[in-house]
């Protein structure tokens, strides 16, 4: 059975469980798109370097990071939206036999064009069957950004009239 939920472990003693996302892959599922648990939208900092860290457990499946940057822009009628402007995938990385593994990336989120102004992390996982736990997801700023993208091919976006 397919299946994503935050798993709480029953308690032992004093001191709360910790809690972990946990997914199950079906054969029929880890041989196509896999299965995916998304974030919510991240507000960001402009000109600012994050970094993603987090710890993973797989009995077999393949897990596949990415984090998208957003912008807010308004669409074809006028309502606010966002627009993925951004895209730095984590290398990925298969089975653990048993023990949890450390995934740590540092992110530099801009475009050239748009401010990158929301983060979400996408938790892919596929190629496998079986069980992966993800725990100890850490977004964090760490400084200042090192270099700022920059495309003299690129033109400012055209402003539509009126708007």
């Amino acid at each position: 059975t397919d299946q994503v939920v935050i798993y709480r472990p029953p308690e032992r003693g004093d001191t709360p469980p910790d809690q972990f996302l946990a997914m199950n892959l079906s054969r029929q599922t880890a041989d196509n798109n896999g299965l995916v648990a998304r974030s919510t939208f991240i507000p960001i900092k402009p000109a600012t370097r994050y970094r993603l860290s987090l710890l993973y457990r797989s009995e077999g499946p393949t897990q596949r990071v990415f984090v998208k940057g957003f912008t807010r822009v308004p669409d074809v009628t006028g309502k606010m939206t966002e627009r993925e402007i951004y895209r730095r995938q984590v290398p990925p990385s298969g089975k653990t036999d048993g023990e949890w593994q450390e995934v740590t990336v540092d992110l530099n989120p801009q475009h050239s064009t748009f401010p990158v102004q929301l983060l979400r992390v996408d938790l892919y996982t596929y190629l496998g069957t079986g069980q992966i736990w993800f725990d100890d997801i850490i977004l964090k700023e760490v400084g200042a950004q090192t270099r700022m993208a920059r495309d003299e091919a690129i033109d400012k976006p055209v402003k539509r009239p009126g708007k």
